[in-house]
């Protein structure tokens, strides 16, 4: 699924596309970054080469109703985000949503749907008219959004706002977590493979010894079971995660500083980066985080 969800570019030094129609002979335009990269005509926005980000403007953002577009993929390119946002936070990254930097096909499609109802909105996205999933739920009285999206060129991209609505589904298995944010901390004696606790760095034989920090944080109060990670040892690795019963998922690339260290560490380094963006297992044991994957098993405490 290609996905995020962002509230989140003041209008100043933008560049606003012609007019284009959308499916239901409504007019819109493109909001773009000022960037000489940038083409676009109509509803119809192509990059050359490098960071593009734009936003489709139906007019106005919308605060009522039901509004469902689709953004259609003319060539393959580097997905960042499809997402909602709002005239006055365009560019800001304050994102709840899934499955940045993913390569799409041409003919491949991405689905939004903003659902608005008394005092509250509700965000569905999908992909490849599939069910649409929820994975935002606002009680913002004041939210207004329009589509938009976020990519590495070259590509191209046409959006059309449609009629009739997708089939949505509700995501039971997409949790938060009470408890779960905050620091966590993995000494040596917390480390385990298999039956044995974890027997290196060689060099540090102090099993009191802080080996990695794991710093977790909701990416907003309305998104539904999205969190960022940040996994320290030698290296900083951030990642974004959708979590769900038992488990979690990244739903972004993994991120790193790129400090060096012994060879032992850096090993180890690579072994927590796998654990934390796809553990197999995720549990909160007597105030404690335990997370396995295959023979691994680290317990993080407070």
């Amino acid at each position: 699924m290609f996905t995020a969800l962002v509230l989140g570019f003041t209008l100043f030094g933008c560049v606003f596309g012609e007019p284009g129609i959308s499916n239901n002979g409504q007019s819109g335009s493109w909001i773009a970054d000022n960037s000489s990269k940038l083409e676009i005509n109509g509803n119809r926005l192509s990059c050359d080469d490098g960071f593009c980000s734009a936003m489709w403007l139906d007019e106005n953002c919308f605060s009522s109703g039901e509004h469902y577009w689709r953004i259609h993929f003319e060539s393959d390119l580097l997905l960042m985000a499809v997402k909602l946002t709002n005239e006055e936070t365009f560019l800001e990254d304050i994102e709840s949503g899934d499955n940045m930097h993913q390569e799409v096909k041409s003919g491949d499609t991405a689905e939004i749907l903003a659902s608005f109802s008394p005092g509250k909105l509700k965000a569905y996205f999908g992909n490849n008219n599939q069910s649409l999933v929820q994975l935002f739920d606002s009680n913002d009285k004041n939210i207004s959004v329009c589509p938009a999206i976020k990519f590495y060129g070259p590509g191209k991209i046409k959006i059309t706002k449609e009629r009739e609505l997708p089939p949505l589904t509700i995501r039971k298995d997409l949790i938060n977590i009470e408890g779960i944010e905050g620091q966590w901390i993995a000494y040596r004696e917390n480390i385990k493979l298999g039956e044995k606790v974890y027997d290196g760095p060689s060099f540090i034989s102090n099993s009191r010894k802080s080996l990695a920090t794991l710093t977790i944080e909701r990416i907003s109060k309305s998104t539904i079971g999205g969190y960022r990670l940040q996994l320290n040892v030698i290296n900083s690795h951030s990642v974004r995660i959708r979590m769900g019963e038992g488990s979690w998922r990244s739903i972004t690339q993994g991120a790193h500083t790129l400090m060096g260290g012994p060879m032992e560490i850096m090993m180890f380094e690579s072994l927590m980066s796998n654990l934390v963006e796809n553990p197999d297992s995720v549990k909160i044991i007597s105030g404690n985080l335990i997370l396995q994957k295959e023979n691994l098993t680290v317990t993080f405490v407070r």
